[in-house]
């Protein structure tokens, strides 16, 4: 068997079934012994728990051996793709091969340091129990001895059949390491075994045997850890060879034994010699089967080839049939076939109903570390090798780019600002297989067994006219709500491209799932986003603000934008020197307009309007006045003139303080204080307390 990356991943696979059967054991006799209280059982316990560091061991050494194989392929690939005189790899090949130098660090201490871990835990137990033990007189028996006994059983015919599987990978040299946990494992069942037996015994009044379990258990223990323990020193001292598959000290020789197959066929023959009370090998029936049995092994070899005749397809599978790796025929439907036999002729089996995926927006790098419960954002890694796709540019860019400027530097900048933009796209395509001869025959050079030259072909196609969409569209469109509608066309455009292809698969949908700008232009993009969305704002809050004012003051926008025709058709006849009555017509039109309009306009006029009358009326009642004055002058001057003196006098000394003087003035002589005295009310009571 090649020992390829497969092969270790078999072993590591079969460590975790020694390991998950191993804790099955352990922690069914735990189970056990604390029902039972048995001590038996207990120190049983503690052996099988033992066996769980081995299989820890050996998974990790093959789970890196699988490691160490895949690196040693990458590096042939890497070596046969660019050859070995490039300077990327002039570097040692111990200097690549980190999973083969852990290997050998797992070799070195790892492995030991297992064994003498399991030595030492077994002897270590084994003392303890073995000194604690408490007599054959104190032992109990549990109360239900069969149910105990059956529970035991299914323990060691598990640990039996494991075993011996893992016994039987182990004669593989890649899996020899595997007979140490099988070795193990089988020393569980023994020990199981010996339950059943002794507490069988002890269930017909035979408990002695029973009464001396916890202490042999602990013997056995013992003497496994030192054998385990010898081996280790031995292996310090043996010479070794290059390559050789390493033998671990925990590999007992002893429970070996109990795994080999010559062992267990001796013990299976003399089991039957005794249950049938002679050599039945040495019957007449024996020696005529010994006769016939090639023609058996004929009959049987002839019966396998007429089954490989047959080719049964189930409802979700088409086959086709291989002979010498040609195309035989169509392909074969649901339901019973016939063909040559094996190897003429050899069968294919493919679902043709199962649905595909395939991601176009990726790269087939190896996989990164990333967290999956990191959210998801623009600026964080989110999807390991993602390609960069080209579309076309926003549109503000360009408008930028197209509209011509006066000169000078930020033009030149402008002008050089690119018409297209890379963008990171998750695109995935789900397809099925829609004819299964053209799709195995659609590369004459791919393996019909291989789909990956085919994946491969359909991955170009629809990159190729995923390519070509996005340089016709925005990438505005695709960051925003057009993501479903170009999925739709791309699905059309790749159908009709895999057709004329001939690749006999069906394209069911084209799923955009995200497109985003690169990584390392996130934060700028975000901020070319916002500036964007602060425009829009802007205009808004603008055309808010104008859609406010011109109903404020014409009641409704539709008013208003009439009116301004009419204003701007006024302007237009005034420049032209149109003829009066056009421009009066003109002018009526536009203020029975006005006058209808409910805005501040109309508020305006009225009020306008409203202060002309106003003035006019005052300035008619002035001069109606006059005229009445000038005709009671011109009936009665004198009295006008001493009737206007008075009316002056009034008007002038209607607010002066008055100082009456009764009697002859002849003599008088008037001294005062004309100081203004502020009246003792004056603050409380006003204008009126003068």
């Amino acid at each position: 068997m090649s020992q390829d990356q497969q092969t270790y991943q078999r072993a590591a696979g079969a460590s975790l079934l020694g390991l998950a059967v191993q804790l099955l054991v352990a922690f069914g006799l735990l189970v056990l012994s604390f029902s039972s209280m048995s001590d038996a059982i207990g120190v049983a316990t503690w052996h099988a728990f033992g066996g769980v560091a081995l299989w820890l061991c050996l998974w990790i050494v093959y789970q890196q051996h699988k490691l160490e194989r895949i690196e040693s392929l990458e590096a042939e690939q890497l070596a046969a793709r660019h050859g070995t005189d490039s300077s990327i790899f002039e570097t040692t090949a111990d200097d690549l091969s980190v999973a083969r130098r852990r290997l050998r660090w797992l070799y070195k201490w790892i492995v030991p340091l297992t064994s003498l871990a399991t030595s030492g835990y077994l002897i270590g137990i084994g003392i303890w129990k073995a000194q604690t033990f408490s007599g054959p007189d104190n032992q109990v028996v549990p109360a239900n001895v069969l149910m105990t006994v059956a529970f035991c059983a299914g323990i060691a015919l598990v640990g039996f059949l494991v075993s011996r599987y893992l016994a039987g990978m182990g004669h593989v040299e890649a899996w020899r390491m595997l007979r140490g946990g099988a070795g193990y494992l089988m020393g569980n069942v023994l020990v199981t075994v010996a339950l059943c037996v002794t507490l069988g015994l002890a269930h017909y009044d035979l408990p002695i045997v029973y009464d001396y379990m916890p202490l042999a258990i602990s013997i056995f223990m013992i003497v496994i850890g030192i054998e385990i323990a010898l081996n280790f020193v031995l292996d310090v001292y043996r010479p070794r060879k290059p390559d050789e598959v390493v033998r671990p000290a925990f590999d007992s020789r002893l429970l070996s034994l109990l795994t080999s197959p010559e062992s267990i066929a001796h013990t299976i023959n003399e089991a039957i010699n005794y249950q049938f009370g002679f050599e039945i090998t040495r019957s007449w029936f024996w020696q005529l089967l010994s006769r016939v049995f090639g023609l058996l092994v004929i009959f049987g070899f002839a019966m396998m080839l007429a089954m490989s005749c047959l080719v049964i397809v189930t409802p979700t599978q088409q086959a086709l049939v291989l002979r010498f790796g040609r195309i035989v025929g169509g392909p074969r439907d649901p339901g019973l076939h016939v063909k040559l036999p094996w190897p003429i002729s050899k069968v294919r089996y493919y679902d043709v109903t199962s649905i595909r995926s395939l991601e176009i927006g990726t790269q087939d790098n190896e996989p990164k570390d990333i967290d999956p419960n990191q959210p998801i954002l623009w600026t964080n890694e989110h999807v390991a090798g993602e390609k960069e796709l080209i579309v076309a540019a926003p549109s503000y860019a360009l408008s930028q780019v197209n509209t011509p400027g006066p000169g000078g530097e930020e033009d030149a900048e402008v002008a050089r600002t690119p018409t297209v933009s890379l963008v990171n796209a998750e695109i995935v395509c789900q397809y099925r297989i829609k004819d299964l001869y053209q799709y195995v025959t659609a590369n004459a050079d791919a393996d019909v067994t291989d789909p990956g030259e085919r994946d491969q072909r359909l991955r170009q196609i629809a990159l190729k006219h995923t390519s070509r969409y996005l340089l016709k569209s925005n990438v505005d469109e695709w960051i925003g709500t057009q993501r479903i509608a170009a999925g739709k066309k791309l699905r059309g455009m790749i159908q009709q491209a895999v057709d004329e292809a001939g690749l006999g698969i069906e394209i069911l949908s084209i799923n955009v799932a995200s497109v985003h700008p690169p990584q390392t232009v996130a934060d700028a993009f975000h901020e070319v986003v916002s500036a964007e969305q602060e425009k829009q704002t802007a205009e808004q809050t603008a055309r808010q603000l104008a859609i406010k004012a011109l109903a404020d003051v014409a009641g409704s926008t539709q008013l208003a934008d009439r009116i301004i025709t009419e204003i701007n058709q006024l302007k237009e006849l005034e420049t032209t020197g149109a003829a009066a009555d056009k421009i009066a017509e003109q002018e009526a039109r536009i203020e029975s307009l006005l006058r209808d309009a409910g805005g501040s306009a109309a508020v305006k006029i009225a009020e306008a309007r409203a202060y002309r009358w106003e003035r006019e009326n005052a300035e008619r009642g002035k001069a109606e006045r006059f005229d009445q004055q000038l005709l009671a002058y011109r009936k009665a001057p004198n009295l006008y003139r001493m009737r206007a003196y008075l009316d002056v006098l009034a008007e002038a000394l209607g607010d002066a303080r008055k100082y009456m003087i009764v009697g002859d003035r002849g003599n008088l002589t008037i001294r005062g204080d004309f100081k203004e005295v502020e009246s003792t009310f004056g603050g409380a009571l006003g204008a009126s307390g003068k």
